[in-house]
Formats: C-alpha cells, structure tokens, sequence
C-alpha cells in the first residue's frame, strides 16, 4: 500500500520483544532499524526489512512526515517483498543431507 500510494513518513512496527522503524518516502523503504527489547541487538537496512516481513503479529502505526535522510536500502519495496519471500520458501524447504 505504502508503495502504491507514494506514502511518505515513519512507519513504527512493534511485538512483543522487538521494535522497528521503517522511514518511507515516495513509497520507498529508505531506512530501516529493527531493535530486539531484551538483547539490544540492532538490526538495519534490508536485513531489518526481511526480518520485521517474517512477523504474523504486532501493532504499527505511520506517521506523515518529511524523511530527508539518504537512502540506505538502495532498493525498491516490491524487491524487498520478493527477496522476504524467497527467504521464507529457502528457510521452509528441508535440507539435503550431504554425503
């Protein structure tokens, strides 16, 4: 929807133990950072993107505002959506056994 409707401003992502930021101008992720509540671990760009699309649950909420920042992703939102579902299918598949 973000994409489709050229959204500009923050969307802030939150579930139990983590919370994220994604800043969208034009439609576009232009950053991302997904903090872990108990570890500190931070997590950023795409890998925050990929991380926060695995989520079945949680609360948002977008806020319309100016985003001057740089563009970190360097991608636009629908390969990031495809990239999230090529990595869940890889994650979901059993793993061949070596010999």
């Amino acid at each position: 929807m973000f994409d489709m409707e050229r959204k500009t401003g923050i969307l802030s992502l939150r579930r139990l133990g983590a919370h994220g930021r994604l800043l969208c101008r034009d439609g576009q992720i232009v950053r991302a950072e997904l903090q872990s509540d108990d570890s500190h671990v931070t997590r950023r760009g795409v890998e925050a993107v990929t991380a926060m699309l695995t989520w079945s649950d949680g609360r948002f909420d977008f806020i319309p505002s100016a985003i001057e920042t740089a563009d970190e992703i360097g991608v636009r939102t629908t390969h990031l959506l495809m990239e999230a579902a090529r990595q869940a299918d890889e994650a979901a598949r059993p793993q061949r056994e070596v010999s």
